[in-house]
């Protein structure tokens, strides 16, 4: 008999704008190094670890979405991969079969696989990096097509504990970066 999950989580795309922002690094389209990101790296990788604990004793399928497409267009797969690794290992020692990886090249066939171990009330978690863009979208596309094909899903909406703003946190950083008007001074006509 097949194991049914009351509950359905999807970390879209972690560490994706890191491989992305060290490519525009490499290609002299940016300024920064692997060094320079490492902070920020351990930071994610304990909000993700951090995620993945919180569903270890919950009846949870917990899928990892890898950036599958954009890494194939900048031949990073490899070092993706590499950078994962140590999610990767956290996520099968802690859930073990309830830890699944698909990619976004092929999201729908591999979501399709999975139905069968989803209960038909199912709540989904959603998280991971471009908060108001990728996850929203995984989010949005998976409800749609769990109700197309019979399910009751019940959305838990994006987690912001373990997601990130990485769209709006750089669109401050550019207004932030932007030389202020100066005040107009005002003159006071003598009478």
């Amino acid at each position: 008999m097949i194991k049914k999950y009351d509950n359905l989580a999807l970390l879209i795309h972690p560490m994706y704008s890191i491989v992305t922002d060290i490519y525009r690094n490499t290609t002299g389209m940016g300024k920064i190094t692997f060094k320079e990101m490492e902070s920020e790296y351990v930071k994610r990788l304990n909000v993700y670890k951090e995620s993945i604990s919180s569903f270890k004793n919950t009846n949870t399928l917990f899928v990892l979405v890898e950036p599958t497409k954009d890494l194939m267009n900048f031949k990073l797969e490899f070092f993706y991969k590499h950078m994962m690794e140590d999610l990767y290992v956290f996520a099968k020692k802690e859930l073990g079969l309830s830890f699944r990886k698909i990619t976004d090249l092929n999201y729908l066939s591999d979501i399709k696989k999975i139905t069968p171990t989803l209960k038909k009330n199912i709540g989904v978690f959603s998280f991971g990096e471009h908060r108001e863009v990728c996850v929203k979208t995984f989010n949005e596309y998976t409800i749609n097509f769990l109700k197309e094909n019979n399910f009751k899903p019940i959305s838990k909406g994006i987690q912001i504990k373990f997601s990130f703003d990485i769209e709006n946190k750089r669109l401050r950083q550019v207004q932030k970066e932007k030389p202020k008007p100066k005040p107009k001074k005002i003159i006071k006509k003598r009478r």
